[in-house]
């Protein structure tokens, strides 16, 4: 499935992705090159973008749409980064996780 939202936690250790046409929400843990030294993935510089060959995708786990809802279209974090919010407009309501 292709992801219609992706989001990065801020620590830069997670990417989560929501696809909406197949009830998805995927997390996958990344790592840099030479871990410790930086956040793995960092904002790129407007109009720029994060080189492939310095981010490395571990191992991904989908929830399940019983965990989920139908058709979540985002996910995004709260400012402190210990809350993940969906909102899945199929079900109509945001499914809250800790993290």
């Amino acid at each position: 499935p292709n992801p219609d939202f992706v989001t990065v936690h801020m620590t830069g250790k997670w990417v989560f992705t929501t696809a909406y046409d197949n009830d998805s929400l995927t997390a996958t843990a990344i790592s840099g090159r030479h871990p410790g030294t930086r956040p793995p993935v960092t904002p790129a510089p407007p109009g720029g973008q994060q080189r492939a060959k310095d981010v490395k995708l571990g191992r991904s786990v989908t929830f399940p749409i019983s965990q989920i809802g139908l058709a979540p279209h985002m996910a995004k974090f709260d400012p402190t980064g210990r809350y993940l919010y969906v909102p899945c407009l199929g079900s109509d309501w945001v499914r809250m996780f800790k993290f």
